[in-house]
């Protein structure tokens, strides 16, 4: 008799699977009071990311840096997207897009830069 999953449809999309020696298997468990545990919520929330993770990090010894413009990065994959769509439009008709909607993504760029 086959498992269900030798009969499941394979994967698509998603995560890739982490082999044997990537995944985490071995959990602890901490105690804190309430104050240390806001404190390492916000400083985990300051640094971008979970707060296992940044606990993991801090106590391997990795540098911790912190994230430095939430918002201007977000804009920057906006205007990214934009300028790729140009690209890609002028890829496609072999052709340069209009002067001024370059003009207007460089805008954008300086922008967010100014703000980095």
């Amino acid at each position: 008799m086959s498992s269900l999953r030798e009969n499941a449809c394979p994967r698509s999309g998603g995560r890739p699977r982490l082999s044997a020696g990537e995944r985490r298997t071995c959990a602890v468990s901490l105690s804190l009071r309430a104050d240390e545990h806001r404190l390492l919520r916000e400083r985990a929330r300051k640094a971008g990311r979970p707060l296992a993770v940044y606990i993991r990090e801090a106590a391997l010894g990795v540098q911790l840096t912190r994230v430095a413009n939430r918002s201007a990065y977000r804009e920057l994959t906006r205007v990214g997207t934009n300028l790729n769509q140009l690209a890609r439009w002028a890829n496609t008709f072999r052709c340069m897009p209009e002067l001024r909607k370059l003009h207007a993504v460089l805008d954008e760029l300086l922008e967010v830069r100014r703000k980095l």
